[in-house]
């Protein structure tokens, strides 16, 4: 026999936990922002730049972490050269470009650029290139 009351109970429960699983979820999974794009290229004149594209605007509240790696040869060891902070640069690309610059890296054949993504409301995601130095 169909008992309305317990269903009606059932289903409040049922409810009300799905609203709880919703709310602790958090805010990462709502609207995620990932690194799509890393390119670096060395300008003889200006340096190592490392360009970061990200999948959605996201203005100047994360930040964008850029490691610069080097080698002689292929084959040989990576060595780290340095760390730094990509700058946001403001209105470029929909607001979801940043930008690292490093010195010249003089007498290295290969470079790695890794940037990471970091923001209190979003998961990290961080993406590598590879490039002629």
């Amino acid at each position: 026999m169909f008992d309305r009351r317990l269903f009606s109970g059932v289903l409040a429960a049922a409810m009300l936990s799905s609203v709880v699983v919703l709310a602790t979820m958090g805010p990462a999974s709502a609207h995620a922002v990932q690194v799509n794009d890393v390119s670096g290229f060395e300008n003889p004149e200006g340096g190592v730049f490392v360009d970061v594209m990200l999948s959605r605007q996201h203005s100047n509240s994360g930040i964008v972490r850029v490691t610069l790696f080097k080698r002689r040869a292929a084959g040989s060891p990576w060595v780290k050269v340095d760390t730094r902070r990509a700058q946001w640069q403001d209105g470029a690309f929909g607001g979801m470009y940043y930008q690292a610059h490093f010195p010249l890296v003089p007498g290295d054949r290969q470079c790695k650029a890794s940037a990471r993504f970091t923001a209190p409301s979003h998961d990290p995601s961080s993406k590598v290139d590879r490039f002629g130095c």
